[in-house]
């Protein structure tokens, strides 16, 4: 579909009129800063309680750590996190999300959710 592409994501995400925000890898960001991802993030949580966001393949990549291992397609590999939010989602994972905690890596359910 495009790694370095995000029409798809960003489409998506203003057809929906859902998303709050939209990474795509096109548009560099930071996320640190006044301006950054992180501090609108907390703003959204803050007044809004909730926030969705969506993020196009490829993006970040500047915030990962770069190897060379590729795929069965000679693809770039995933990163650890989006390997386990693949993972939970094969194993028919809903309402979950991946994040790293003190260097753990955990999966989060909705309440009720398996």
């Amino acid at each position: 579909m495009g790694r370095g592409s995000g029409f798809i994501a960003m489409h998506a995400s203003l057809a929906s009129g859902q998303i709050d925000i939209c990474l795509i890898p096109e548009v560099s960001f930071n996320l640190h800063g006044p301006d950054g991802v992180l501090t609108h993030l907390k703003h959204l949580l803050e007044t809004k309680g909730s926030a969705i966001i969506c993020v196009a393949e490829g993006t970040g990549q500047n915030f990962v750590q770069k190897t060379n291992a590729t795929d069965a397609s000679d693809g770039i590999c995933c990163t650890v996190l989006g390997q386990n939010t693949f993972l939970g989602a094969f194993a028919g994972y809903s309402g979950i999300t991946v994040g790293i905690c003190n260097t753990l890596i955990l999966t989060i359910s909705q309440a009720g959710r398996p």
